[in-house]
Parts: structure tokens; sequence; C-alpha cells
């Protein structure tokens, strides 16, 4: 998802810079102990966690918490740019609380090595080799894929490179998140099929440049309908929505403030969906898509980030008022129809064939130094996704510690 350039100065303190020549060396000595099971019916309530570790009082509503991210050279080797020495605190505090930890790559800016990695079956390998032993080091119950954003003729071999990334992981989650600025059907099926979860950040619908007035809110509950869309494509049982825990300025895009920013502030009615000149998901609006998501038989709900929000005490954090809707709506829902492993009809697969993969045993891993990769380019999307976007009419914004 996307970072913006706040989050950059901010968030992602440290650099880690591993020689090229070294294997990644693990955060702590010991790897945490694995997740314990997944908690009950299997919904899920996900958060990205750019900021370090959530309290545990966020944990505790949560299912699934996401570390904010690691980038990719152009030869596969990984580049870690998170607060690295969160990672063992990340991940204990995660088991203790029940809840399945994840690493994220990519983001909005941080995707440049992604198309020099598919295109050959020596850099896939690589890189799939450099994950494992990443997640194998820390301890990490999934991995996440957040690629902004593959062009059409990338959609072949990035396919290949998710299923051999889930054949590499095994039991471990296989996630991606996805860009309102992507239509279902620019994606290979065999996509799909390997990832366990689809993330669609829904928000940042209607981009515009810096300094302009923007012409609808960035995360409106109509947003609800592209869910439609999406699993006559994929199974319902892998989408997950998502709800930013952010503002944006109506007169300029790249103004925002945080929803415990604007709470603290303005105290909007539950019912609010814009104050001061800003727009954001209220308590209402969260309440609706909640219930609407989980009534419909779909996975759950993402979260754009829970370091936005204010205390998990509070009667207005956006995190208490998700989980309690979650509850209620979970008992509400009769999703027995809709099994775990249900697979929606998908259209027949691009024509491009993707390359093969490689017999020769994948290369040793390495996290490697940082290089200069020009960020990824949109495609020409309809709608909006999250982090700071380039100007297509509808591209994924990554927002300054706002969206991903």
């Amino acid at each position: 998802m996307r970072m913006t350039k706040t989050l950059f100065a901010g968030s992602l303190v440290s650099l880690l810079l591993v020689s090229c020549a070294g294997n990644p060396k693990p955060a702590d000595s010991a790897a945490p102990a694995p997740a314990p099971a997944a908690p009950d019916t299997g919904l899920v309530l996900l958060g990205y966690a750019p900021e370090g570790v959530p309290t545990p009082e966020q944990l505790s509503k949560l299912t699934h918490v996401v570390a904010f991210s690691l980038q990719v050279n152009d030869d596969g080797s990984l580049v870690d740019t998170s607060v690295t020495k969160d990672y063992p605190q990340l991940v204990k505090a995660a088991h203790a609380a029940g809840v399945k930890a994840l690493v994220s790559i990519g983001g909005w800016g941080r995707s440049g090595g992604f198309s020099a990695v598919v295109a050959s079956p020596e850099t896939r390998a690589k890189f799939v080799a450099n994950v494992k032993k990443f997640l194998d080091d820390n301890g990490f119950d999934g991995f996440d894929v957040d690629w902004e954003y593959p062009k059409p003729e990338e959609m072949a071999n990035y396919a290949t490179l998710a299923e051999e990334l889930k054949a590499a992981i095994g039991d471990r989650l296989l996630t991606s998140a996805i860009g309102l600025g992507h239509k279902p059907s620019e994606f290979d099926p065999r996509f799909f099929k390997a990832m366990d979860l689809l993330m669609i950040m829904s928000y940042d619908w209607g981009w515009a440049p810096e300094n302009v007035p923007v012409p609808e809110p960035h995360a409106p509950d109509s947003l609800l309908e592209f869910l439609d869309a999406w699993d006559d494509y994929a199974p319902k049982s892998k989408l997950v929505f998502g709800i930013p825990f952010y503002a944006r300025s109506n007169a300029n895009w790249g103004d925002w403030l945080s929803w415990a920013d604007v709470s603290e502030r303005f105290a909007p009615a539950p019912d609010a969906n814009e104050i001061g000149g800003y727009n954001f998901n209220g308590i209402t609006s969260v309440r609706r898509k909640v219930s609407y998501t989980v009534s419909n038989c779909y996975r759950g709900l993402m979260i754009w980030h829970v370091g936005q929000d204010l205390d998990a005490k509070s009667d207005r954090s956006l995190l208490n008022v998700l989980r309690t809707e979650f509850d209620a709506a979970k008992e509400r829902a009769n999703c027995a129809d809709v099994p775990a492993a249900e697979e929606a009809p998908a259209p027949a697969a691009p024509e491009a064939a993707a390359e093969p993969a490689p017999a020769a045993e994948a290369p040793a891993p390495e996290v490697a130094p940082a290089q200069e990769a020009a960020p990824a380019e949109t495609p020409a999307p309809e709608a909006a996704s999250a982090t700071e976007a380039p100007a297509p009419e509808a591209p994924a914004a990554e927002a300054p510690a706002a969206a991903q």
C-alpha cells in the first residue's frame, strides 16, 4: 500500500543495508514461535502497522497484523526499509494475542524492482528463496505483496511469481494489496488462485494533483460496489475490503489528517463523513462498510493503518467501532454456503505465457543494499487506490502515513 513522504521521513526510521554477499541476518537469535491456530470462523480483520508494534488493545481487536514494508532490488535481493528492530516484538506480541503476523513488500514508490524480478526464472527463484528465508528467520506467518503497479504485459509472469511464492512458503499466508486503479480482468486467473487473500485498497478514489480541488470523497460508501465486480473473478472467501483511518483535504489531495487528528480537532458527529474541509470515513460509514462486507460473506476488512486511530479504548476509536460491528455482523451473517475453498469462475488466462520456472536450485538468499529505482508506473485506471499517486484519472495513491 502506499506510503507518503511523511511516512518515509518519520515512520520508517531505519534503513538497514546489508552486504549483497551475506544472507539476511535474523532480527533476533531465535525466531519467534509459530502463531497459534487461526481464530474461529476465519473472518479477517487485518491491520497494517508501518509505525511499529500496535498496542495490546489494538492487537486484541485484530486477526492479522502486517509490518510495512520491505523492498526488492532488480536482482531479487531484499532491501529492509522497515523498522527492523520491531520485528521480534511485533511477532511476539501478535502471537501472544492469537494474531497472525505478516510482512509486506512494495508499496507506492517502493515497487521499482518488481518488473525486473518477474522477467526471468532466475531472478524469480532468487527472490522466492530470499522471501522464504526472511520469513523463516523472523517467524512471520505470511507474506504480503504490494506491487504498485504491474503493467498488462507483466501479469502472466506476476501470476507465475505468485505460484512460486506459494509453493515455497507452503501453509503460510500469501496475500496481495490491490489498488482500485486495476480491474480484476487485468489479472491472470492463476494469480487469484495462488493468493490466499486479496486486499482491495478501497480508498484514495478520484486522485487529483496537489493544490487542485478534489472532485469527490476519496473513500465513499459507493466503493462497496467494487466488491461485486471482483467476486466475478475471485472467490468471496479471498476478498478483503479496505477502510482508511485518515482524511483527505477537499482542496488539496496531498493534505491529509489521521482519524485521531480529525476526531480530536473537530469532534465530528457519528454520521459525518466531512468536516473542516476534510473527507473521511466516520463512525456510521465504518459500521455500514463492515456490516455490508461481513453480511455478504466476503472474507473481511483491512485497515490502513492502525497507527492513525485514537487509543483503542476510546469510544471514538474506529478500530473499536469496527470490531464491535464486525462481531455483531458475524452473528447475523449466514455464510455457511460459502466454503473456504470456493473458487469463482475466472476468464481465460491472457495469451502471453509466463516463462517456466527453472529446474536449477535457487541462489543463496541475500539482503542487499538499496538501489535507486524509479517509482512504478500506474496503469490507466478508472479509480484511485492507496498511497500518493501519480497523475492518472484514478490511480492508487499512498497517503502520507495515510494510504498505503
